[in-house]
């Protein structure tokens, strides 16, 4: 059965990306207590801009955690491949060496 056609717009409408809230640095120097609220209590991310361009972002804590949850996975899969592609393991003091610690 295909779905009529407020469905199809409800779904279209589902599978748009709101724009992102953006402030410039004077207006977020201005009123930074009111953008970390929006980014702290309704976790809204802010992109700030220098220029009228995109500089920075706000971002809660929570999504700073998610972020770097998700890099250090990454990081770990592509170690994971790197290490199938190699054939070989590297030591701790190999590793070390070559990272320069």
């Amino acid at each position: 059965m295909r779905p009529g056609p407020t469905r199809l717009y409800i779904l279209y409408m589902q599978d748009e990306t709101p724009p992102r809230p953006t402030v410039s640095t004077t207006e977020l120097r201005d009123n930074i207590s009111e953008h970390l609220g929006r980014v702290r209590h309704r976790r809204e991310r802010v992109v700030i801009e220098k220029n009228s361009k995109p500089a920075a972002a706000l971002i809660s804590v929570e999504d700073l955690a998610l972020l770097e949850a998700l890099e250090d996975r990454l990081d770990v899969l592509l170690a994971e491949k790197a290490v199938r592609a190699r054939g070989a393991r590297v030591t701790l003091a190999e590793a070390e060496k070559l990272l320069g610690l």
